[in-house]
């Protein structure tokens, strides 16, 4: 079991350094967004959410110059009211600010409703490199943001990662080795974010012995925390609550009249407890699967563990 946590924790570090890696690349395009339209706290809404989806996907090197762009442009009379632009004016302000793709949303608002088009500008050339616009009005801001980072991440041939939150099941399968117990938990809650998840849940785990064999029914509250707002990322998580233990003791005794195999049966209530840590993968919006290793204070034993969850 140490080398089995020692390879976790490997993974754990390893993990660590591969991301800090692939999100510092040098080599990559460097983009910058630029957001045009009347109001200027929902153009720096959609800014902040184009910018975090560039940064996290990490096919690009991301670049923060809106201030920069927005003033250089007023300063060339580049920025019209009405929020058009002019992409020769912008592919020049991109060379000076040292990027190779401007990322331009364009925002549109009409009676509390707002339209908006992406488009990708080359810099060298000044050419639109592709283009995408909503085909319906869109009533609130949130739904603004989340149709210009689906549009972008299309265009910039990313995937694009929807909420991670909202109802969620899911199912684990433990093995305890040392304790000749295995069996399986069910558990429904809800995700917050990319971080959090809390949930109730229920189990049985089945265990045998050289004088007793029985099953942990157990029933918790379970806390999840993942490390990273990636794809993939260490997780570490605690269940706590209390178990029903249905026991048969196998054990023999000697009577007066020889040797007799005495199953006696016995039923307790205890606390229980179980902690873990691993690596957990998203495998899309809603899916993810994750295994990992941690203590199980039932069998007193190390409990390798491995399960999925669907987010609603």
């Amino acid at each position: 079991m140490k080398q089995l946590l020692i390879t976790l924790l490997v993974l754990f570090c390893a993990t660590v350094v591969a991301h800090a890696q692939y999100y510092s690349g040098n080599d990559k395009e460097k983009i910058t967004v630029y957001v045009t339209g009347r109001d200027a706290s929902v153009n720096k809404a959609v800014g902040n959410r184009l910018f975090l989806t560039i940064v996290k996907q990490g096919k690009y090197t991301a670049i923060e110059r809106s201030a920069e762009f927005l003033a250089q442009l007023q300063k060339e009379y580049a920025y019209q009211r009405g929020g058009n632009v002019d992409v020769r004016q912008i592919s020049r302000v991109g060379k000076q600010l040292g990027v190779d793709i401007v990322c331009v949303a364009e925002i549109a608002e009409v009676r509390s409703s707002y339209s908006i088009t992406v488009k990708l500008i080359d810099v060298e050339t000044a050419e639109v490199m592709g283009m995408d616009e909503s085909y319906s009005r869109l009533n609130t801001v949130d739904d603004l943001v989340e149709t210009a980072d689906k549009l972008a991440a299309g265009l910039l041939g990313i995937k694009y990662r929807g909420k991670y939150s909202g109802f969620q099941i899911a199912a684990e399968g433990l093995v305890l080795p040392d304790a000749k117990q295995g069996g399986g938990n069910f558990i429904m809650g809800y995700r917050f974010n990319d971080y959090l998840a809390l949930g109730v849940g229920g189990g049985y785990h089945a265990y045998s012995g050289e004088k007793t064999k029985g099953a942990v029914i157990p029933g918790f509250v379970d806390f999840r925390v993942n490390v990273l707002p990636y794809l993939l990322s260490p997780y570490f998580a605690v269940a706590g609550g209390v178990c029903f233990d249905s026991y048969t003791n196998t054990d023999t005794y000697i009577d007066p009249t020889g040797t007799v195999e005495k199953n006696s049966e016995h039923q307790a209530l205890y606390v229980y407890y179980h902690t873990s840590a691993g690596l957990h993968l998203r495998c899309s919006d809603a899916f993810a699967i994750y295994a990992g290793a941690g203590y199980n204070n039932m069998a007193a034993a190390v409990v390798v563990q491995a399960g999925f969850s669907i987010t609603f």
